[in-house]
């Protein structure tokens, strides 16, 4: 079976879901616009030139008109089934291809920001996903208002189009097939998950991360790994680490990680503050942090923070907590589909920076008890739930599934 998966060959999902569906026998080639460098070792990364881009370079209207290119290519190296990760625009671009069988695999920012309008939140006006400033305008306001109609059609075409969709959590089903009127028999739960093997990690390999990160000896460690945009709280989270600080406490080490997107400017003040003031007691990673080094830095956090307004689980969430460490996490549904407060993370029910940093300073009191607690219950979960090869299992029993319909169609 030869997989074209759709994203760009760098992103963590595409390499994550490339690398597993190799091992399990498939073939796997990635289309992108992306000039790939990096090393994804037996896996074709094809790099497609857009009809239109500025300066050869993509954006949004290169996926509505390569859709020809596209076709081409997958017919080329003989594709029998399209993987695209993420609806917008990945998706978009398979619909536009006609290419069939296609599975599309939506993550909350390709649905939960487009809700019916009846149920548009107000918070996605300012913290949505393209947000880089918490503010109203006439004009900003205009500008979501076209964009969140736009992608709402092009959505529900393509997961109309698709003839597979996997969410990782049920709120994004639910949203999937009660927002765009989705037949529930083409709706997959499947959370992706956890590789473990990646998690064998050797003493010196976790002093080789300590020493890079400057982790002092007998420190408790508090990770945040979402990225810094307004999407993420990252501003609320970063108040409320200057707020812990400020009150005087030594025991604690924050590591922040950014990402490849451009912080927002709110974002990098907070940054700048900390630099300043608690440099000590703070390491800050500016650009995207390769995986691989991820399985050490985990195994030495004690406590980490995700905080996405609309969205509950992710590699994050799920690497975090098979690993140990404490999910302090905002109150939502996708949350609270698979978090209980006290039973297996701390839920911040109002996220405020006092909040924040309350909870923290109290889990940096207690934490032997609930992080031994967490712990335990939060691994078995991760077994039962969420290891990636159960969900690479499921994918390819799907892809069967839909190639001998499509035989049988043809």
């Amino acid at each position: 079976m030869r997989i074209g998966l759709l994203n760009e060959p760098s992103n963590f999902h595409t390499r994550k879901w490339a690398e597993n569906l190799q091992k399990a026998g498939a073939e796997v080639v990635i289309f992108s616009f992306e000039s790939f460098t990096g090393h994804l070792p037996n896996i074709t990364c094809v790099q497609l030139e857009p009809v239109v881009g500025n300066k050869g370079k993509s954006n949004v209207l290169s996926y509505l008109f390569s859709g020809k290119v596209l076709k081409k290519a997958l017919k080329q190296y003989g594709i029998d089934i399209v993987f695209a990760i993420n609806v917008t625009p990945f998706g978009i671009w398979a619909m536009q291809s006609g290419f069939h069988p296609a599975i599309s695999f939506a993550i909350g920012a390709d649905i939960l920001e487009f809700p019916p309008l009846k149920e548009h939140p107000e918070f996605l006006l300012y913290r949505g996903w393209n947000n880089q400033e918490i503010k109203k305008s006439v004009l900003l306001n205009a500008k979501r208002k076209f964009r969140y109609a736009y992608y709402r059609f092009m959505v529900s075409g393509a997961l109309k189009y698709s003839d597979l969709i996997m969410g990782d959590n049920k709120v994004l089903t639910d949203a999937v097939e009660q927002w765009f009127s989705v037949s529930p028999s083409k709706i997959r739960l499947n959370r992706g998950g956890v590789e473990e093997h990646l998690f064998a990690v050797s003493e010196s390999q976790k002093q080789e991360s300590r020493k890079y990160f400057r982790i002092p000896e007998n420190k408790k460690v508090i990770l945040i790994p979402r990225g810094l945009k307004l999407l993420y709280q990252a501003d609320i989270i970063l108040q409320s680490v200057l707020q812990v600080l400020e009150s005087g406490r030594e025991d604690i080490y924050f590591i922040i990680l950014a990402s490849f997107y451009e912080t927002p400017p709110v974002v990098a003040d907070l940054i700048n503050q900390l630099k300043d003031k608690y440099g000590k007691y703070v390491f800050i990673h500016e650009s995207l942090l390769p995986r691989e080094e991820m399985y050490p830095l985990w195994l030495q956090t004690d406590i980490f923070i995700s905080a996405p307004v609309y969205d509950g689980y992710s590699a994050v969430v799920a690497e975090g907590r098979f690993a140990g460490a404490i999910p302090l996490v905002n109150d939502t549904p996708a949350t609270r589909e698979i978090l209980t407060h006290q039973e297996n993370a701390w839920i911040v029910n109002s996220f405020t920076p006092e909040n924040v940093s309350d909870s923290l300073t109290f889990l940096c009191d207690h934490l032997g008890v609930y992080k031994s607690r967490f712990a335990e219950a939060n691994k078995k979960w991760i077994y039962e739930n969420s290891l990636m090869h159960q969900s690479i299992e499921n994918f390819m029993k799907e892809c069967h599934i839909l190639l001998n319909k499509n035989k049988k169609s043809v």
